[in-house]
């Protein structure tokens, strides 16, 4: 099998990965979704992976590294769609690719600040649960319904000035 061949049959055994996951989740079965993502990332980040250094193979190159690190945003795994939407932006991407790439990476740092939030939220509420102020916490997914006064409770200076310049309009 030639390699360009691999390369296709392996994105779309990705692509049918992901539109099993997404059936799956439509049916409630969110185990078995995130299994399926899961899979559907790991199989187009080895495509993308092999392209790497495969500058003129545009726009199948960026586009491959595209769906690679969007696999990897459903599945929560911030570090790895930043990894791959900067090498996808290494190469030499079609500027409505790079527009989709640079977009995609907002979507990304947004979505993994939420995650952290959440995730600070839910230790501090599980470690202070005895506070009735504490127990007003809303732990929404977003971190738009909190105010900056909670927000400092919560999280340490530095990613508190970091939500001041950049989350939280005054």
């Amino acid at each position: 099998m030639t390699e360009k061949l691999n390369i296709r049959v392996k994105h779309k055994e990705a692509m049918e990965n992901a539109q099993q996951a997404l059936v799956a989740k439509e049916k409630g079965d969110n185990i078995l979704a995130s299994k399926l993502y899961i899979k559907a990332f790991e199989i187009e980040k080895e495509v993308a992976l092999s392209l790497e250094n495969d500058i003129n193979n545009e726009p199948t190159r960026s586009v491959i590294f595209r769906s690679a690190a969007s696999l990897a945003n459903i599945c929560e795994l911030s570090d790895d769609a930043e990894e791959l939407i900067n090498k996808g932006l290494s190469g030499n991407p079609p500027k409505n690719i790079e527009g989709e790439l640079r977009v995609l990476l907002r979507e990304v740092n947004k979505n993994s600040f939420k995650i952290y939030v959440d995730k600070s939220l839910k230790q501090f509420h599980k470690k202070h649960s005895s506070s009735k102020s504490v127990r007003r916490v809303n732990l929404a997914p977003s971190i738009k319904h909190f105010s900056i006064e909670t927000i400092k409770k919560v999280l340490s200076p530095s990613v508190v000035s970091h939500v001041r310049r950049n989350h939280v309009s005054h």
